[in-house]
């Protein structure tokens, strides 16, 4: 079953808030891994050491898929940073982004209800300030056919937004496609038609 849609940054961005003397600078980066977010949470701590707090939140693929999220308070009191900041991206339908607010302690506490919405503040500001892209979701197809069939399919395949992640040559030739979601039910029309009825589905997911 496909996911639905969503966006994804296309580049970095920066925007920054003051808060009763706190300064909250927001910065997001566009990732593909959780691993590329621990890093850049980890880089940004090392370059500015003399900042109160770098809460964060990240998203490593689609919003809409439970896993490869993480978010964290760095210090401030439980819930009041990291949650809220993931909340806004999530609810925005954003992924593949990493998301970190910097803070500069300006003497007055804010409360709980003050950092969540000083935190969640920021991150909106962020947005407005976001390149994005829409991530169409994608399907995998396992197929096979008759050898004597493999030129009109390659045709075919080559034509649409589908591209082949894996292939074998046995008796029969055998492919995993990944295509758009949309465009699934005409492309397997479409190669049906080309192999006279003899193409075979394996796999839909």
């Amino acid at each position: 079953m496909s996911q639905p849609i969503y966006q994804r940054p296309t580049t970095y961005a920066e925007a920054t808030i003051d808060v009763k003397k706190s300064r909250f600078i927001a910065q997001a980066y566009p990732i593909k891994t959780q691993a590329e977010a621990k890093s850049i949470i980890a880089d940004l701590k090392e370059k500015t050491p003399n900042a109160n707090h770098h809460c964060s939140a990240f998203i490593a693929g689609s919003p809409y898929v439970s896993g490869g999220y993480g978010f964290s308070d760095d210090g401030e009191p439980s819930g009041t940073a990291g949650r809220p900041m993931y909340s806004v991206i999530a609810g925005a339908g954003i992924g593949e982004i990493c998301v970190v607010v910097t803070r500069f302690f300006g003497g007055t506490k804010l409360g709980t209800g003050g950092l969540v919405r000083a935190y969640s503040a920021s991150v909106r500001e962020l947005l407005d300030q976001l390149a994005l892209e829409t991530v169409k979701p994608l399907l995998k197809v396992q197929l096979s056919f008759a050898y004597s069939h493999s030129a009109q399919v390659d045709s075919i395949l080559h034509s649409s937004s589908a591209h082949i992640i894996e292939q074998t040559f046995l008796e029969m030739v055998s492919l995993i496609i990944e295509v758009e979601a949309a465009e699934k039910d005409n492309l397997l029309l479409r190669l049906q038609d080309a192999c006279k009825g003899q193409l075979t589905i394996h796999k839909d997911s």
